[in-house]
């Protein structure tokens, strides 16, 4: 395996993960006084049901029409969660319009949701009996409010509750609860007749083979159509015939009636608007088709950055020319998107598997970034500048080579330290050990070295007060120690989970050569004696949390201890882009396999607009895409 070798055409390689950003120096104007402004202009997400397709994996059916009000959405929160959330959002004048809860087993309950802008009162209730939902409604309909959406679910032993929301209104308002499938057809053709048009439907299987019906109806004198129990081929048929007809589907509600057969039930009513409709969809692609649909921008001044665009700027350079890949999109530290595509194992390595953003992987040189924070973190803490010599933090039996102990951290951090790496040493213990015995000469001139930061698996031990007597191997014990700082200091505060250098145990994402062929991937091993400047593993969703976090909380780092890695670019680097600047850094790993080189390639970019970007893909890419993911922002903007 070589490790992030630099290629001569491709100068910083190593720098970014994908080629070819040089340091430039920063238009310090660029990242502009003025400040952002959220637009979002495209269709809105009215109505979601999602349901279990068996072996724990959830799909998704949902409903967007035109509009550009802001509209929170979450999904598979418990019942605790949404309700303060929906405390929250009221007070920032967001109201409930629609939830669907579901058993995940073991009698727990989750909630996806929707809310839109009002300030009207809006009564809501969870968990509550027929008789008391009943008596609650006559109660509300005294007061001015009118049941709007309701659904009914067994909590066992053939006990049934009810979540429902009302809104304002004095109209009349039919409500039946518990009727069959023919006793609610009938009801509805004598409604039809006193001028009441179905707005709402849910039906649920009381024993095998039967269904029952709660309903509720809205005065009107539109035409309607109404399905009930269609097969989906014939549903979609039927959606695009009253599509031609001046017909929009408002509500549908699909069920299991048992092999794997799902059947649907639907309401149309007049509209002409366009209506993006999916069923069956991954949460993954379901959000991203939400984030497309949103067509979220992001403007300064009279230009704005389309987030769907990017992503699409993004999956042109890679969608079939690459094995698998990952992207996380986010803003000020929420996330837009997730896409991955692909594969993370090929059939060659069963299981096959699909990529995944979740899924732990090697950093590579993005493990310096995080690394870095360490450091500025720990120096800071301990009352010292990052013009510090490093001499009095390496262990008291190294032999220092000349020009070895005035090295400062600074230099280390980037890459000035002259550090040159003649003799092709390696990132173990033993190695930096022999690199600090051989020296440096006196050119300080800026030259990527790996073995900066590999000495900070040794710094940061001793920094943090680490003892030498006892130990018997001090490389093991000063990489665990580094490890152990990291994940107090760094990762916890971030809100991950332990960090390690190891890949998955299980079926971890492996690296092939593009095309993969026949070719055994390899997922670079065990990597916890050479962590610092690689090695570390976080997932792309990860990733993108600690970089957003870093950048706009304190939890991490503070504003002063941001400040100082931002003004001296330690352990990032900072370029020019539309309407701001950017810090980023790249990873990248290869080996040589018969059908070409193998490799690894990781990168995150943070955009001074407030977009962070991380991805991943575990193969070369072909054609070279360059610098597409800068590409693809600076393409990403257009008049607001």
């Amino acid at each position: 395996m070589i490790t992030e070798e630099v290629k001569p055409d491709q100068g910083l390689l190593e720098d970014m993960g994908l080629g070819g950003l040089a340091l430039t120096k920063v238009n310090e104007d660029a990242s502009l006084s003025v400040a952002s402004e959220v637009l979002i202009n495209g269709d809105k997400l009215f109505h979601v049901q999602s349901y279990d397709i068996g072996g724990g994996q959830r799909r998704y059916d949902g409903i967007w029409k035109p509009g550009n009000d802001g509209r929170p959405v979450v999904y598979g929160w418990t019942l605790s969660d949404l309700q303060k959330k929906n405390g929250e959002l009221w007070q920032q004048g967001f109201r409930l319009s629609h939830q669907y809860s579901y058993d995940i087993g073991g009698g727990q309950r989750r909630y996806d949701a929707i809310w839109m802008p009002g300030n009207d009162g809006r009564p809501i209730v969870w968990g509550w009996t027929l008789d008391d939902l009943k008596k609650k409604n006559d109660e509300l309909w005294k007061q001015g409010f009118r049941l709007t959406q309701q659904q009914a679910y067994d909590i066992g032993g053939g006990q049934w509750r009810y979540d429902a929301i009302w809104t304002p209104g004095n109209d009349g308002r039919p409500v039946v609860w518990g009727w069959t499938l023919a006793d609610l057809q009938k009801r509805n053709g004598e409604l039809w007749q006193q001028g009441f048009r179905m707005v709402h439907q849910y039906s649920y299987e009381i024993s095998p083979g039967q269904r029952r019906y709660d309903a509720i109806w809205m005065p009107g004198n539109d035409g309607r159509p109404i399905v009930w129990g269609w097969t989906l081929a014939d549903f979609q048929k039927k959606l695009g015939e009253l599509y031609g007809q001046g017909y929009r589907l408002a509500h549908q509600h699909s069920y299991d009636i048992g092999g794997g057969q799902r059947r649907y039930d639907g309401i149309w009513m007049p509209a002409n608007d366009g209506r993006g409709i999916v069923w069956g969809w991954t949460l993954d692609d379901f959000q991203v088709r939400l984030g497309e649909l949103y067509n979220k921008r992001i403007a300064i001044g009279d230009q704005a950055l389309s987030l769907p665009k990017l992503l699409s700027g993004i999956r042109q350079k890679l969608d079939g020319k690459c094995v698998g890949y990952g992207v996380v999109i986010s803003y000020r530290g929420g996330v837009e998107f997730r896409y991955d595509a692909g594969l993370a194992r090929t059939a060659t390595n069963p299981p096959q598997q699909d990529f995944s953003v979740y899924r732990r992987t090697n950093l590579a040189s993005v493990s310096k970034t995080l690394t870095a924070v360490g450091v500025v973190k720990l120096l800071t803490a301990k009352g010292l500048s990052i013009d510090t010599p490093i001499g009095a933090y390496l262990p008291s039996d190294w032999h220092r080579g000349p020009n070895v102990n005035s090295i400062t951290f600074k230099q280390l951090l980037t890459h000035t330290s002259g550090i040159r790496n003649p003799n092709k040493l390696g990132m173990d213990y033993e190695s930096v050990k022999r690199l600090v015995a051989e020296g440096i000469g006196t050119d300080k001139a800026y030259q990527y070295q790996n073995h900066n930061f590999a000495l900070f698996r040794v710094i940061i031990p001793y920094l943090n007060g680490f003892k030498e007597q006892g130990v018997t191997d001090r490389g093991t014990a000063l990489a665990q120690s580094y490890m152990n700082y990291m994940n107090a200091n760094v990762f916890k505060p971030a809100g991950l989970k332990t960090v390690t250098g190891k890949p998955d145990a299980t079926n971890p994402t492996l690296f092939y050569p593009f095309p993969a062929g026949k070719v055994s991937g390899w997922d670079f091993g065990d990597a916890s004696l050479v962590v610092g400047g690689e090695g570390l593993h976080l997932s792309m969703d990860e990733l993108n949390q600690f970089v957003s976090r870093l950048l706009y909380t304190d939890t991490v780092l503070n504003a002063q201890q941001r400040k100082l890695m931002e003004d001296h670019q330690l352990g990032w680097f900072r370029g020019n882009v539309t309407n701001g600047t950017l810090f980023s850094h790249g990873g990248y790993l290869w080996f040589p396999t018969d059908n070409g080189v193998a490799s690894l390639n990781t990168s995150y970019y943070a955009f001074s607009i407030g977009v962070v970007v991380t991805l991943i893909h575990n193969s070369p890419v072909s054609p070279d895409p360059g610098n597409f993911v800068i590409d693809a922002f600076n393409g990403a903007w257009g008049p607001r």
